[in-house]
């Protein structure tokens, strides 16, 4: 899916598909860290891509809150120890 989003980016010139590819990349990192070894790959292509406009403050704002809110799901199991049944 990480994949599908950088080309539908490319095709449709839309930032919410690389908002998209940030939430589904944190989202996959807490569940395989095979992801991990891919960011350089997705982070080139950006750059590729996207090209000065990418450091842009806003967007990379609402690119890492958005990665970070997909990283909060390693929170999920602690919370799930602390208040559940155990």
């Amino acid at each position: 899916y990480c994949l599908r989003c950088l080309l539908e980016y490319r095709v449709w010139r839309e930032d919410r598909w690389l908002w998209r590819l940030a939430l589904v990349s944190g989202l996959g990192l807490t569940n395989n860290w095979a992801l991990f070894w891919y960011l350089p790959f997705f982070l080139a292509v950006m750059v590729a891509l996207k090209g000065r406009a990418l450091l842009d403050r806003r967007f990379l704002l609402q690119f890492m809150g958005l990665g970070l809110t997909g990283l909060l799901l390693y929170l999920a199991l602690p919370l799930a120890a602390k208040f559940g049944t155990g």
